[in-house]
């Protein structure tokens, strides 16, 4: 079988765009964006191929401009005769009152033929953002198209040109099954400190000011957070560097012991921290916390016959101290948390029957979450409403979250619970924040942790070296191990996100690695689809997969290759979003545990429907 490497460019070959959802999906990259002056863009949305001709869709955006001139014509560039079912629709508030012109003389103003729409609407004076689409068809292929914003005195005009290569690379990306969830390096690999997703972040915020904060990245106005993790014997040297400009790290945990610096950089700083190899291996994103909680969260006292062991015990919690880790405790509009006191959900001032507050030693600071850590709270209260109870949130990186422990047991608490993952916690070993769960356990402290939701999406197996398709630099793992030789793992996936998290153990002292493994998707042939690979050697032995599923179902295949290394290693990937059936060469029984709940200091709670308790 011939195998060869795509080229990334031919793959991709398309810019990035974060303003509309694709086929429900919380972010595309498929459009490409022309951005103009006055906070206005105009993007081919979409391009689809029926039967020889093509179905095309502008959109265009206003971020608001007050006292600005209203741009409310929309004029597009397009040879006369072979364009055709022009429609508008107006996405932002207003009456859609817009008259079609369809040309193919537009008037003096206008310097090109094709159609035109007049009183587009939502584009105008005010501050609040707006937008409308345009769609038409072209019956005689693909053409460079221009489009037109002007005002209503012609005085201001806003122009964008696309190329036939520009509609084209829209169209091919949304025929793919899977795409990226970002930007991929050329050939699946990025060589920088920084990596594949923080040169992706700043170069998206360099060019149109946008970024997303979901799966990947936690952003904090325009800084994001990010874990560094640095050379031996030069934590204290970074440290003083990353402070100062051009970095200007702030707001920073740092451990010592695990030379790992967690923190905020400006976004436009990012790029800067490549030049500093003498004092650092990698800078990552800290991975936005997952939260374990399940959907039912007012039948705990109930489902536990707690109510019974009140009764016949005569205990209540009183003399126990039970303290909460999770996402947040009263970010939400509104104090809720006084109301949930004045209800008797929680312990507090106003609460008669049980006036000791909740001891919240630090919420999570940047904005609003789902303040799932009240809920918990709630529950807890419900079965020991004797219990102090004290919050901290666990939001903030795994450094931040394994400080949040220790404090938790410094003021008091006997027990501990948390219904939080981190992705890039460590699989095979105790990682920071599993280093502090055994830390409080060894002091007396109970303390437990949501098993997570992930159920048996995972594979573990040992490294079986095998010839890399191509011109692939090392050895592709052998999943048919004993059986002949396979370098393509067959999977199935349902539409939506996927984040698919990829470790390996080598035998290196500390959560380190000697070895530079690589995960990528491919097509049946072998040929790369894509990959977010860093060099790992003396690094964190991690590589994380995140892209989109836009049909409802696709396969593809999962290929592992160890670019350099030896001898014998442990290999792992995890789904934590997305659902993956493996297709061949499962493993059993592979736990999906992951951090302080896989600790010996920890107890791993499961979730079960309360009906069937």
């Amino acid at each position: 079988m011939q195998f060869h490497t795509l080229s990334l460019k031919s793959l991709v070959g398309f810019f990035i765009a974060l303003t509309m959802s694709l086929s429900g999906v919380s972010q595309s990259i498929c459009p490409i964006t022309s951005d103009l002056d006055l906070g206005y863009s105009i993007s081919i949305q979409s391009v689809t191929e029926n039967d020889g001709t093509f179905d095309i869709t502008l959109l265009v955006e206003s971020e608001g401009c007050e006292g600005c001139e209203r741009l409310n014509r929309f004029a597009v560039e397009a040879l006369p005769g072979t364009y055709s079912n022009i429609s508008y629709e107006l996405l932002s508030d207003g009456i859609p009152v817009a008259n079609i012109i369809e040309g193919p003389d537009l008037g003096d103003d206008i310097p090109f033929q094709g159609f035109r729409v007049l009183n587009t609407n939502g584009l105008n004076t005010q501050e609040d953002a707006a937008a409308f689409t345009v769609s038409y068809t072209l019956s005689s292929g693909l053409q460079n198209q221009q489009a037109l914003l002007q005002g209503n005195d012609s005085e201001t005009e806003l122009g964008a040109s696309f190329t036939v290569e520009d509609f084209q690379s829209v169209l091919e990306c949304l025929e793919n099954e899977i795409v990226p969830y970002y930007n991929p390096p050329e050939d699946g690999k990025s060589f920088d400190l920084i990596g594949a997703e923080l040169t992706f972040l700043y170069e998206t915020f360099l060019s149109t000011g946008n970024f997303i904060s979901d799966d990947i990245f936690q952003i904090i106005d325009d800084r994001v957070i990010v874990s560094i993790l640095t050379l031996e014997g030069e934590y204290e040297n970074a440290l003083a560097l990353l402070v100062d400009p051009p970095y200007e790290l702030q707001d920073f945990v740092g451990n010592p012991s695990n030379r790992t610096i967690n923190g905020q950089v400006p976004i436009l700083n990012l790029l800067a921290l490549n030049d500093l190899t003498d004092v650092l291996i990698s800078v990552r994103p800290v991975y936005p916390a997952l939260s374990n909680a399940g959907l039912i969260v007012s039948q705990g006292d109930t489902s536990l016959r707690s109510y019974i062991a009140r009764d016949v015990f005569a205990v209540n919690g009183s003399g126990i101290k039970v303290g909460v880790l999770s996402d947040s405790y009263n970010t939400i509009i509104g104090d809720p948390a006084s109301d949930d006191v004045i209800k008797r959900d929680l312990p507090g001032v106003e609460n008669p029957d049980f006036p000791t507050p909740v001891d919240v030693i630090q919420d999570y600071p940047f904005g609003s979450l789902s303040d799932e850590g009240r809920a918990m709270l709630q529950i807890i209260h419900d079965v020991a409403p004797g219990a102090e109870l004290a919050f901290r949130t666990g939001f903030l990186g795994a450094n931040d979250f394994a400080a949040g422990i220790i404090e938790l047991q410094e003021a008091g608490c006997d027990v501990i619970v948390d219904d939080i993952t981190y992705i890039s916690e460590p699989f095979f070993r105790d990682g920071v924040v599993a280093q502090a769960a055994d830390s409080v356990n060894s002091l007396g402290v109970s303390y437990l942790s949501a098993a997570g939701n992930f159920g048996n999406r995972a594979w573990e197996g040992s490294f079986s070296p095998a010839d890399a398709p191509g011109e692939i630099v090392g050895q592709a793992h052998n999943f048919a191990n004993g059986s002949g030789t396979d370098v393509l793992q067959n999977v199935s996936l349902s539409a939506g996100d996927f984040t698919v998290v990829f470790q390996w153990d080598d035998g290196t002292e500390g959560n380190l690695t000697n070895s530079d493994f690589d995960i990528y998707l491919t097509d049946d042939d072998g040929n790369i689809l894509f990959g977010f690979n860093s060099v790992n050697t003396g690094g964190a032995p991690i590589e994380v997969l995140p892209f989109t599923v836009v049909s409802e179902t696709s396969e593809t295949n999962l290929m592992i290759v160890r670019e350099s290394g030896t001898g014998p290693v442990q290999l792992k990937y995890i789904v934590f979003r997305g659902f993956l059936t493996i297709n061949e060469y499962a493993s059993s029984n592979t736990s999906t545990l992951v951090g302080q709940a896989n600790s010996e200091g920890a107890m791993a709670v499961g979730a079960v429907r309360y009906d069937q308790t």
